[in-house]
């Protein structure tokens, strides 16, 4: 719920502004029946740089969800990419998505996140950048250790942890990074 309220807030306010035409320069003043608020001009976005070949709208998209979750966008990008090189409908049986979610966590990344289906590539991302967000917060802000229990498990991850040890794909995920940084 705490990700849909300012998703239908903001589709409230597209909502009345779509609805409410003020020709520029015309002064409304508020009444207690109506608040009009006037927004501020979009920015034009600057170019994204994409090696899936997803829509620039998609894009900006997966840099809204993971500066929601704190993230930095290009670790989100880098585990999608060695997760499932950006194939939106990648599935190897047990994990699904671009950020290839196992279906047997599935509703609780949709009950964490209000999502309908962990299949759709929007949905998908949401709540694969909500566990990320978790396990960094279990780690302690521990990125590599993050990205190990992610791919692995928290209990196997530790394990490894403890040790010294990190598995190939902390480094694979963070070779990835390279290619979405500037």
């Amino acid at each position: 719920m705490k990700i849909l309220k300012p998703i239908l807030g903001a589709i409230l306010c597209l909502f009345i502004v779509s609805c409410v035409s003020i020709p520029a320069g015309e002064v409304i003043e508020p009444t207690p029946d109506v608040v009009v608020v006037t927004p501020a001009p979009t920015p034009t976005p600057a170019p994204i740089k994409t090696v899936f070949g997803f829509t620039e709208e998609f894009e900006l998209y997966i840099n809204q969800v993971a500066e929601y979750y704190n993230l930095p966008a290009d670790l989100v990008r880098a585990v999608i990419w060695v997760e499932s090189r950006g194939q939106i409908n990648a599935d190897n049986g047990l994990c699904v998505g671009l950020m290839q979610l196992n279906r047997q966590y599935a509703d609780t990344f949709m009950q964490a996140t209000g999502s309908q289906n962990i299949t759709d590539p929007g949905n998908n991302v949401l709540c694969g950048c909500w566990w990320l967000s978790e396990l960094l917060n279990w780690a302690e802000g521990e990125e590599n250790l993050a990205l190990m229990a992610y791919n692995m498990g928290q209990s196997k991850a530790l394990k490894k942890w403890q040790t010294g040890f990190v598995t190939q794909y902390v480094i694979d995920v963070q070779e990835a990074r390279s290619m979405f940084n500037g």
